[in-house]
């Protein structure tokens, strides 16, 4: 079974991390795919930024799922149950951490291009 989902597990990153792009297409002019579409420097650097922002979050929701994989089979053994839940845990603090660094990224892009707060 752990065979398995280690087999398995790039296949469901992949469609975690392109999931997002494809539901917020209408949303966003600034797609994870194409972050260098001319523009300012100010632009530019935010699109980067929210680019690599973008592949942060993906391998957070990555090993948040290898985490609980890691909980789910490890069939009373202590060690592998703490491993699980700090895997768990470290994930969701990353991606708390990516989502306030994506806020203040656009924040910052928004003052920088436009000249108002």
């Amino acid at each position: 079974m752990v065979k398995f989902f280690k087999n398995n597990l790039k296949y469901a990153g992949a469609a975690i991390s392109l999931a997002p792009s494809a539901a917020l297409a209408q949303a966003s002019r600034i797609t994870p795919l194409d972050p260098l579409r001319g523009g300012s420097l100010e632009t530019t650097v935010g699109r980067i930024i929210t680019w690599i922002l973008w592949l942060a979050g993906a391998l957070a929701v990555v090993y948040l799922i290898y985490g609980g994989i890691i909980y789910i089979t490890s069939a009373g053994n202590a060690e592998k149950a703490t491993a699980g839940k700090n895997a768990i845990i470290y994930s969701i603090i990353g991606i708390i951490i990516i989502l306030i660094a994506y806020l203040v990224v656009g924040w910052v892009t928004n003052i920088l291009t436009s000249g108002q707060a």
